[in-house]
């Protein structure tokens, strides 16, 4: 016996000195002797996890501890191989088992919390961090992770008072001055993490992560010259500084140096290729650049390193989406999702996916997943908020929207636009969104130069630019505009950046420019370049926020003189988009100073279309499922724009009316049926609602005939919906609220000359659709009208407004070439 105690000894002493061949063939020894000799078990086990044997090791810690069960030793060991296994059920289990035998391992709680930190159970890792400061206060490591803790999930003042308690116990540590700046980076509290990383500099001039941190300070407000300075110093320190040579490339991309960007990337993988950002930034600098065999190829090449990585399947899934391979973006989401379903950008990453294929009620299942990890996730509302209203699920409708304008005007949210229009009418809150939109995602690019005012083309060059050059509404009502513009003074370019198949629209477009250009297969960057080198003065933008916009390409400036038109109804909120086109219906100026930019006042704001198709197939009530003797209400609006608040109001008014129907489009099932179940609690019969189908332009047009009344949406009214309804004779009864969204439909009937189809108030909007159910006489009257005034109106005179546009755009070169400060143009005839 005291043989074996004293080669144990020796052992111990080889193994605590390094000698692992020495003291792992004593252990043998004993072994052999004493094959249940728990201690040489052990150690042997703990000396062979430490040489990598992880399994040999798991066998022999699993006999130590069969032999003496109450070991805690043992269990903590026996848990820390089992972690190295990536077995962590069985580690959890093994340090609870020190931690019963041993109440008072702090280190088993430690290593317990960490198990838990790592899958994301923050609640369950912080109270077994707390536990283990409990029973040692100075146990940086334990305070530390549970600093981290805090911070994942945002509760960034307790963070702080962690690593406050290890600063005070040691004064210098380097980690929690780290992680304190990190703190005030999440907090956006830029100057107080650099004065941070400084106080760290004076410790230590040479840290390289406190110049890491000082470039991302200077990075994530876009001031990437000086953030290079500190990222370029911290490489100079540590040439294999990963985090900061892939920032390097970052840095490039964002100031448009895409080779050098591209160098840095590819530095990175070759320094470690399982890399995982390396590749998801090279593949984004790809498709970027238009480039997406090559961003795929990169991608498999980063999941053939990383077979395991949710994150790099997400970015491939990503990329699909980006080039509208939906089936297989939605392939690639699912396999990330089913390896890491806590992760919200892959859950809203999922969402969106199935958003962009209409499948809205999956979507909103996604989002609400997304909800309950984050709420306050940068730009998840609106989707969610969209998926909903398109398909008419209303509920908690009103909690959301009251949340969302709260946060709001507390500036704690960042949402898209264009979902915004459907909630309020409220151009101040608009103006908010689209401020902070243009900021984060689409801020001014000073890169390109300025423009020289003193050359000046022969005639005015305009440019067009439009996603949306197929069968849209927008390219319907355009089309005459560009064939009738006075080529005398005039040049007049297509500029087509869209990405959905060419139609019989597109190949009438390109006939009535003096040039076409298909620009959907380069960058952004590009485009504005090609721009700046066919001298164009004027560059219309014609999506804007829209789903196939590009507001990007603004931000370089296309041209000197850049517009916003039709497209988005609304603000850009950007300061390169010089002036928007609208009315003084649509614009009052009471409103217009909450614009960021200047209003081009012209008679009436929507151009149209007269030469439009109208089928002249001979069309009757029983096709569409009509009755013949009923009074058919109807709204063609999308059923994103139907709100709960305007259905209450259209119920009202088939209660009250009780020989009508409503006729709505409703392509979707589940929007036919949240409708039909909506009226229902609203006590009417579910069959009063009739729904249409989706036909061709024309018919659709010529199909407005069988309606009596068109009920307009508030607080989106209807826009391109309205023009067509009204050419085809039909009354539309609107009314109108602060922003552009919600005044659309006044404008047109403003121009028209039938404001009396304007309500002034909601009740007003219900008693004048009961009154002209009631009264034929009086709707047949505006019918009448509305025929007489269309060829003699502003709505209907493409020319007056072809003409208007035209004068607004030699005024605004005018105020260009003479270098004066844009102001609003008013365009009286």
């Amino acid at each position: 016996m005291n043989k074996i105690i004293t080669q144990l000894q020796v052992a111990i002493q080889h193994h605590q000195s390094g000698e692992f061949e020495q003291a792992q063939q004593l252990y043998k020894n004993i072994l052999q002797i004493e094959p249940t000799n728990h201690e040489a078990l052990h150690l042997l086990g703990v000396l062979n996890a430490q040489i990598g044997n992880y399994e040999f090791a798991e066998k022999l810690i699993m006999k130590a501890c069969q032999i003496f069960p109450k070991n805690e030793i043992y269990q903590f060991n026996l848990g820390n191989v089992k972690k190295d296994l990536i077995k962590n059920e069985e580690a959890i289990d093994a340090y609870t088992r020190a931690i019963k035998i041993n109440p008072n391992y702090y280190q088993a709680y430690f290593v317990r919390g960490n198990q838990y930190l790592q899958k994301k159970e923050y609640a369950t890792a912080i109270l077994n961090f707390k536990k283990a400061v409990q029973i040692n206060s100075k146990y940086k490591e334990a305070l530390t992770n549970l600093g981290n803790c805090y911070e994942k999930t945002k509760k960034f003042e307790l963070a702080l008072n962690q690593y406050e308690i290890i600063l005070k116990i040691e004064k210098n540590n380097v980690g929690a001055l780290i992680n304190k700046g990190n703190i005030h980076i999440a907090l956006k509290n830029y100057n107080e993490a650099n004065k941070i990383y400084d106080a760290l500099l004076e410790i230590d001039e040479n840290n390289e992560d406190a110049y890491f941190n000082k470039g991302i300070c200077y990075f994530e407000i876009k001031n990437y010259v000086e953030s290079l300075k500190f990222i370029n110093r911290c490489i100079e320190l540590n040439k294999h500084h990963i985090d900061a040579l892939n920032t390097k490339g970052q840095i490039y991309k964002n100031l448009g140096q895409y080779e050098n960007s591209e160098i840095i990337f590819k530095q990175c993988i070759e320094i470690n290729s399982k890399f995982i950002s390396a590749y998801i930034n090279l593949a984004g600098l790809y498709i970027e650049n238009k480039k997406e065999k090559k961003a795929l190829d990169i991608i498999d090449i980063g999941i053939l390193q990383n077979p395991n990585s949710a994150q790099i399947y997400a970015s491939q899934g990503a990329i699909y989406l980006k080039i509208n391979l939906l089936k297989e973006a939605q392939d690639s989401f699912e396999k990330a999702y089913q390896m890491d379903p806590l992760n919200i950008k892959i859950i809203v990453n999922l969402a969106d996916n199935l958003f962009e294929r209409k499948e809205f009620t999956k979507a909103i299942e996604y989002y609400e997943k997304a909800l309950a990890l984050d709420d306050s996730y940068k730009y998840l509302l609106g989707p969610y908020l969209q998926s909903k209203m398109s398909v008419c699920n209303w509920s908690r409708l009103k909690e959301i929207k009251i949340n969302l304008i709260d946060r709001i005007n507390n500036k704690s949210i960042f949402m898209h636009p264009l979902p915004l229009l459907a909630v309020t009418d409220s151009i101040l809150i608009q103006n908010k969104v689209s401020r902070n939109f243009t900021t984060d995602i689409h801020e001014e690019k000073n890169i390109l130069g300025k423009f020289n005012n003193l050359i000046k083309n022969k005639k005015l060059k305009i440019a067009y630019f439009s996603g949306d050059y197929i069968k849209h509404p927008v390219a319907y009502l355009t089309i005459q505009l560009f064939e009738m513009h006075d080529r005398e003074n005039f040049d007049v370019i297509g500029m087509s950046y869209g990405t959905k198949p060419r139609d019989t629209m597109t190949e009438k477009i390109e006939k009535v420019f003096d040039k076409f250009i298909d620009c959907s297969n380069n960058t952004d960057i590009e485009i504005a370049k090609l721009a700046r080198d066919l001298q164009i003065d004027i560059a219309i933008d014609l999506s804007g926020y829209t789903q196939n916009g590009r507001p990007n390409i603004f931000s370089f400036r296309v041209a000197p003189i850049q517009i916003s038109y039709l497209g988005f109804p609304g603000t850009m909120g950007s300061k390169y988009i010089d002036y928007i086109i609208g009315d003084k219906y649509l614009i009052p100026k009471n409103y217009a100073d909450l614009y960021t930019e200047k209003i081009i006042y012209i008679p009436s704001y929507q151009v149209s279309n007269t030469n439009r198709e109208v089928s002249t197939k001979q069309l009757n009530k029983n096709e569409y499922g009509l009755p013949e003797d009923k009074f058919i209400y109807c709204c063609f609006n999308n059923t994103f724009k139907i709100t709960p608040s305007i259905f209450d109001r259209w119920s009202e008014i088939l209660k009250e009316v009780k020989d009508s129907v409503l006729w709505l489009l409703g392509d979707m099932p589940e929007i036919q049926e949240n409708l039909k179940a909506e009226i229902e609690k609203r006590g009417v019969n579910r069959n009063r609602i009739i729904f249409a189908e989706r036909v061709s332009n024309s018919e659709y047009i010529s199909r407005f005939k069988l309606a009596n009344l068109f009920l307009d949406t508030f607080p989106f009214n209807a826009g391109t919906t309205a023009n067509d309804a009204l050419w085809a004779g039909l009354p539309i009864l609107t009314y109108s609220g602060e922003a552009y969204a919600s005044r659309m439909a006044g404008s047109l009937l403003t121009a028209l000359d039938v404001k009396e189809l304007i309500a002034k108030s909601e009740n007003e909007y219900v008693s004048m659709a009961i009154e002209f159910a009631k009264n034929k006489e009086k709707i047949n009257t505006i019918r009448e009208k509305i025929e007489k005034n269309k060829f003699n109106s502003k709505l209907f005179d493409t020319t007056r407004t072809t003409k208007s546009i035209e004068k607004a755009f030699i005024e605004a070169y005018e105020i260009y070439e003479n270098n004066l400060s844009v102001k609003n143009i008013y365009i009286e005839t």
